[in-house]
């Protein structure tokens, strides 16, 4: 990160600013980085909220007062301080306090990102709440998705990429063993994504089952993910349960069920299509849009299911008759 500037102050302590003593930063970083709090649209109340958890952060004082002058001259000396704290030591607290800058939305973060970019961060943030790190400062890694499930899931797995196409993912941005046309193009699968894990941003989907912990493969993959930290989203297919999880995946991180009620399943899905159109830079969609596909997906999985559990009745009749 480019080495920062704060214009010398005789300021000793922080507590000459409660006195309402201002003192003016640089034209550059420091003062840019209390415009970016000042002139979000944040209320009083949100923004005494980034004030105290920056505070906390510091280990100093937080805001004593509500006025909107007293919250700059409180901004004014936080920020001076965590100017002071960051070039002593080094500049994960200065992430954490810019993180916190994040109450409202896309937009939010894209000016907190058009700031970094500004002053040659190798950092940038996403709307899902991470630090990704940029390299060679630029952010044209490829982006890609890779559904790790097992070959007996696979229509369910199909429906699920149905889905990301059409909420507009391209097919270079999917790996899916089970359909050829997103398939490793190789045939050493784990050298393709070893590959994968290297050279690209992977996230990574895993479709939970029973057969997926059957599988060797499978836990393998899952294995590789949790050596190299990759982001992820678990799919628990019907009949799978929480409390099932095991393995590299965190069991108390929430997945998508797709046995769960629609509304569940709608809010689960729609948190998961917003991180992936501010991960993949995807086009926004219409409200309608959206809905439609997740209701046509939703709408695929139950009929699935519903065959499923047909086919399972048909054979245990079928079994019970053979028995007498």
């Amino acid at each position: 990160m480019r080495k920062m500037s704060l214009k010398k102050t005789e300021i000793e302590n922080d507590e000459n600013l409660y006195s309402g003593e201002i003192q003016e930063l640089e034209e550059d970083f420091w003062s840019e980085l209390l415009q970016l709090f000042y002139n979000n649209e944040y209320s009083k109340g949100e923004r005494k909220v980034i004030l105290e958890r920056w505070a906390k952060m510091l280990s100093t004082k937080g805001t004593e007062r509500w006025d909107h002058a007293e919250l700059l001259d409180d901004a004014r000396r936080l920020i001076l301080r965590l100017y002071k704290i960051t070039n002593e030591t080094n500049e994960e607290l200065l992430l954490d306090c810019l993180a916190c800058l994040i109450v409202k939305d896309k937009f939010t973060v894209e000016q907190l990102n058009d700031f970094l970019k500004k002053y040659q961060f190798q950092y940038y943030y996403t709307t899902n709440g991470e630090w990704k790190l940029l390299r060679n400062n630029c952010v044209d890694r490829k982006e890609m998705v890779f559904i790790s499930h097992s070959y007996e899931d696979r229509e369910y797995v199909y429906k699920l990429v149905e889905f990301l196409e059409d909420i507009g993912l391209k097919s270079e941005q999917i790996v899916c063993s089970s359909i050829p046309k997103y398939a490793a193009p190789c045939e050493d699968i784990y050298d393709f994504l070893k590959s994968c894990f290297r050279e690209c941003d992977l996230s990574v989907i895993y479709v939970l089952s029973e057969n997926y912990y059957k599988s060797v493969a499978c836990l393998n993959e899952m294995g590789a993910t949790w050596i190299l930290p990759k982001k992820y989203t678990s799919i628990l297919l019907p009949g799978f349960v929480f409390e099932q999880k095991k393995g590299a995946v965190n069991p108390i991180k929430k997945g998508i069920k797709l046995d769960e009620s629609d509304d569940k399943i709608k809010y689960r899905l729609k948190q998961f299509i917003a991180s992936l159109q501010a991960e993949f830079a995807l086009k926004a969609l219409p409200d309608r849009e959206w809905q439609r596909y997740v209701e046509t997906f939703i709408s695929k999985i139950k009929n699935m299911n519903a065959s499923s559990s047909k086919e399972e009745q048909m054979f245990r009749s079928d079994y019970a008759n053979n028995l007498f």
